[in-house]
Formats: C-alpha cells, structure tokens, sequence
C-alpha cells in the first residue's frame, strides 16, 4: 500500500506539533515535513504536485 506523502504548513508551532503527533498515528500517511509558509513549503519540493491543499486565513484583532 502506498502512503500519502503529507507536509504540515501553518505560522504556528503548536498547530504543527500537534498534527505531526496525530499524522504519525497514521500508516497510510508519510509524513515528511513541515513548514511556516506555503513559500517554505514548496521550495523543499520542487515539482511536486500537491493532491490537497488547505490554507487557514486568519482575521485581525484590533
């Protein structure tokens, strides 16, 4: 069975952390890295395509 090669990008350290934690848990997923900004992201994977994309936007606080 092929794993689902999957990278974490979020600005948060805890965020990432924790999902690393609940991903590894999981044998059809492959898990290999993380990142703070999607431009981080795809500089480590030139030329990959990537299957699934989520993208969080946050709202500012005043």
């Amino acid at each position: 069975m092929s794993r689902n090669r999957v990278q974490i990008v979020d600005d948060s350290a805890v965020v990432r952390m924790v999902l690393a934690e609940r991903l590894e848990r999981d044998a059809g997923i492959e898990l290999v890295g993380s990142a703070v900004e999607r431009a981080v992201s795809l500089d480590e994977f030139p030329g990959e395509i990537l299957g699934l994309c989520g993208i969080r936007q946050r709202e500012e606080r005043t």
